[in-house]
């Protein structure tokens, strides 16, 4: 192997520890056994990260009272009715405890969120 190359894999390998670099391994053994390389593994990732995103986007939003994170939570999922409505969930603000309650479930508004139908 050419000293060049030599010394850029070991600048490249002392970022990592003795595991990380065995996990490293056995990732790229599994990988080729599966036919994947490290190009399926980046764009997976990606796809991920958006879903990551819509996720947060459908179940977080600001208050409309004191613009802090509202979340969205299922209501009336069981036997009874809780809220006395058809509300099937709720916006609650994490800081003054604003509640906005909604006839859609969460998986319609993440489908919403990420434009399907």
């Amino acid at each position: 192997m050419e000293l060049g190359i030599r010394l850029k894999i070991e600048t490249v390998l002392s970022s990592f520890t003795t595991g990380l670099l065995q996990d490293a391994v056995n990732l790229s053994l599994i990988m080729n056994a599966n036919g994947l390389d490290f190009n399926d593994i980046i764009d997976y990732l990606a796809e991920k990260r958006k879903e990551i995103i819509l996720s947060e986007l459908a179940f977080k939003k600001p208050c409309v009272e004191c613009g802090d994170t509202m979340g969205l939570s299922n209501v009336n999922t069981g036997k009874g009715d809780i809220t006395g409505d058809h509300s099937k969930t709720v916006w609650t603000c994490e800081n003054c405890f604003h509640q906005e309650f909604n006839t859609y479930t969460a998986k319609e508004r993440l489908h919403a969120v990420k434009g399907e139908n």
